[in-house]
């Protein structure tokens, strides 16, 4: 046997020995109508109670009403509870040896054992067992139900938790009105019954006009609204209300953009953000539940402003690229609404665009420098990090000069000079001639005590990782003073000996004209003389030099010097003198 079926004997048996005792002195109570009532949450109940002393003894009676078992030292009278303050009053009248104790406004948690105790000078008694006070509710079960988004049909019973029953008649009522025939309530009827969005059902006792259940309502969509209709901006509260118009359970849900799952939030008629984030922007919707179904509403999307941010620039394919190949430069950041672009060359907007992407179709040299982005919308602007654009080409064709540049003397310093644009820069080497061992692997080449042997074509090369150019130069040293001179003064003997070459063709042409008048003029004469046939021509039968008159007799190729140039000599004739004339 369990201790407290043994602690329940006991106690039993001492409040039978006690109840005995008790009535052997004339002691004794009883309390109506039974020692259990059933009563309705929400209704008033009265308890009955009356007692018996000696009537020998002229005693003052004190009552009281407590809702525990009678163990003297345990008791609390009501009056002083503050659980029933409001709610209880009691009732005696000491004549009639009568109590009675009002309880309204039943709460379920007042269901209890109440027991009545009255004292007097002499002692006091304890009216057992009790009443046993249920406090029950009128219940509405749903047996099955079926919902779409038009109507509802659920199969109903209505019924209370009174053991035993209660002798009551329950109904079934749809928007007020009664549905078929009210049953009593240890009757289990079921009824099924159609039920529009927003209409309801519930159970009531017929005798009793506050014995009801809970209503049930056929659940309307749902619809979500924002705090805010305009618009949502990053870092502002926010809240959903998720409205309908019956008591029901909420729960929120959140669809990713571009995706079928569902993630499950939070329950309760308002989804809060206290300060909301991009990543929020999403669909919404809320899904409302009872005993007759659930209802889920229409998705509201959640579109977060704000302005750009998480911006980067790169170059597509690399930054650093070759001449004539293509590049793109990428714009990007996170925006809402999206955002337009700008692109900055060296500090200066050079292209704006809204997609944020800049083709270079076949790029330049001149297209190479330091680009970064801005981004923009009505809500900030962002810059870009910085790329550098490197364009690589091959050298373009070599400067090649001299210094001094016109005229080289012998033993002068002589300083050839190359330069190429190219992209790496280039290396330079000279080779002179047709040498292919270069003479100088610089891009200044310096011939310190020029000599004729360095006369001749200087050749530079231009060389980089992208391709080389060649350019040539001549040099050529000016004649020394003395070849100068000389040169000078054979150049004058020509001119010398062609003057009087020049003299003479004159006087030769002077004296043939002369004389071929004169002969003209005397031939009459002769053929007068003569009387034969005139000459055919003039002949010159003598001519008569003076002896100190030089003769020109010859003239013939003179030997050349051997110490003279063999490429500046200039020849001389030769021209011998007689001091006789010949005939």
């Amino acid at each position: 046997m369990s201790w407290t079926a043994q602690k329940g004997i006991v106690i039993f048996v001492i409040l039978l020995f006690i109840a005995q005792g008790l009535a052997t002195h004339g002691w004794g109570g009883t309390c109506t109508p039974r020692t259990s009532i059933c009563s309705l949450r929400g209704s008033t109940v009265q308890l009955n109670c009356s007692f018996k002393y000696p009537a020998t003894r002229n005693s003052n009676v004190k009552t009281l009403w407590f809702a525990k078992w009678p163990i003297y030292y345990h008791t609390k009278d009501l009056s002083s509870d503050p659980e029933y303050y409001g709610r209880q009053n009691s009732y005696c009248e000491k004549n009639k040896n009568w109590c009675s104790l009002t309880i309204s406004q039943l709460r379920e948690s007042d269901a209890k054992i109440y027991s009545f105790r009255f004292i007097t000078n002499d002692d006091k008694y304890t009216v057992l067992p009790g009443i046993d006070l249920q406090v029950t509710a009128v219940h509405i079960e749903v047996i099955t139900v079926e919902a779409n988004d038009y109507y509802t049909d659920a199969r109903l019973s209505c019924h209370t938790t009174c053991s035993p029953p209660a002798p009551w008649t329950l109904c079934l009522k749809k928007n007020g009105q009664r549905v078929g025939n009210c049953a009593p309530s240890e009757t289990t009827k079921q009824i099924t019954i159609r039920l529009k969005p927003g209409e309801y059902v519930n159970c009531a006792v017929k005798e009793y006009p506050l014995g009801i259940s809970p209503f049930l309502y056929a659940l309307k969509v749902p619809m979500v609204s924002p705090s805010d209709p305009v618009e949502v901006l990053e870092g502002h509260p926010l809240n959903l209300t998720c409205r309908t118009d019956t008591p029901t359970s909420y729960r929120w849900f959140k669809k990713t953009r571009n995706s079928d799952r569902k993630e499950y939030l939070s329950e309760g008629p308002q989804l809060v953000f206290s300060a909301i984030h991009s990543s929020d922007s999403a669909e919404y919707f809320c899904r409302v539940k009872n005993e007759l179904g659930e209802k889920t509403s229409e998705s509201f999307e959640v579109d977060v402003k704000y302005a750009p941010k998480f911006f980067h620039l790169w170059a597509s394919p690399s930054n650093v690229i070759d001449e004539g190949q293509p590049v793109t430069l990428n714009c990007r950041s996170n925006a809402n609404p999206t955002a337009s672009y700008t692109l900055y060359k060296d500090n200066r907007p050079v292209y704006k665009k809204p997609e944020g992407l800049f083709r270079f179709n076949s790029i330049r040299p001149q297209d190479a420098g330091s680009f970064y982005c801005t981004a923009h919308n009505q809500y900030g602007v962002v810059n870009s990090s910085t790329v550098v654009i490197d364009v690589r080409y091959g050298p373009r064709l070599p400067e090649v000069s001299s210094r001094p540049s016109d005229e080289i003397s012998v033993g002068s310093l002589v300083t050839l000079t190359c330069s190429s644009d190219a992209n790496p820069s280039a290396s330079y080497t000279w080779y002179k001639d047709q040498e292919e061992s270069p003479i100088s692997t610089a891009a200044v080449y310096n011939i310190s005590d020029y000599q004729a042997q360095h006369d001749g074509e200087y050749r530079c090369k231009a060389l980089n990782i992208k391709g080389w150019r060649n350019a040539t130069l001549r040099l050529h040293a000016k004649a020394s003073p003395l070849k100068a001179t000389l040169v000078g003064g054979i150049t004058a003997g020509v001119l010398l000996v062609l003057l009087l070459a020049t003299v003479l063709l004159l006087r030769s042409f002077y004296y043939y004209y002369f004389w071929k008048k004169l002969a003209s003029k005397a031939q009459p004469n002769a053929n007068a003389n003569h009387g034969g046939d005139p000459p055919d021509e003039l002949v010159y039968s003598a001519v008569a030099f003076n002896k100190n008159a030089p003769i020109y007799s010859n003239v013939a190729n003179a030997a050349r010097h051997p110490d003279e140039d063999q490429d500046d000599a200039v020849e001389y004739a030769t021209v011998k003198c007689s001091s006789h004339a010949s005939g």
